[in-house]
């Protein structure tokens, strides 16, 4: 309810979090959004504010551990199904796009560049781009086979596609 309110005032911190809990609770396709919206998010940040100055490196440093720690788990569930995994992603995407956050308005924080709406969409474009070419490679049949095996001998599908 909270997001839903005020979602262009979410930390990526936060949706992590939840996306965390959601996993728990076994609601991972919803984890696995949420994951998607906060690394979306986080990439929107990294294209519009300088996240190696002072006051933002540390957040930095926090959201870099913080998807590294988490990203195994939800992109092993992920890649379980990998046109619902492409769904998801392009979902959380749009989610972002329709709710920029609000601090990367904040003029009190550092910017990359002056014209922060160009370099939010320039990111937001980015990553719809990169989405619709990971979505062409993984129809490739080669690919999928790959994957498939890879999964095989590391276990992936045991470890995440349990329902």
């Amino acid at each position: 309810d909270a997001i839903a309110a005020h979602p262009d005032l979410v930390a990526p911190e936060t949706m992590m979090v939840l996306a965390i809990r959601l996993y728990d609770v076994n609601l991972r396709d919803d984890a696995v959004f949420w994951f998607d919206a906060a690394r979306d998010r986080v990439l929107t940040m990294d294209a519009v504010l300088d996240m190696r100055s002072v006051k933002l490196a540390l957040r930095s440093e926090v959201l870099a551990g913080f998807m590294q720690g988490i990203a195994p788990t939800m992109d092993g569930y992920a890649l379980c199904d990998v046109a619902r995994h492409q769904e998801r992603e392009d979902r959380a995407i749009a989610w972002v796009a329709a709710h920029p956050y609000k601090l990367l308005g904040y003029t009190e924080l550092p910017a990359i560049s002056e014209d922060r709406n160009a370099a939010l969409v320039d990111a937001i474009t980015k990553m719809r781009e990169l989405s619709t070419h990971n979505g062409a490679m993984m129809s490739d049949p080669e690919l999928q086979a790959r994957l498939a095996e890879g999964r095989r001998q590391s276990q992936a599908d045991v470890r995440f596609c349990w329902k």
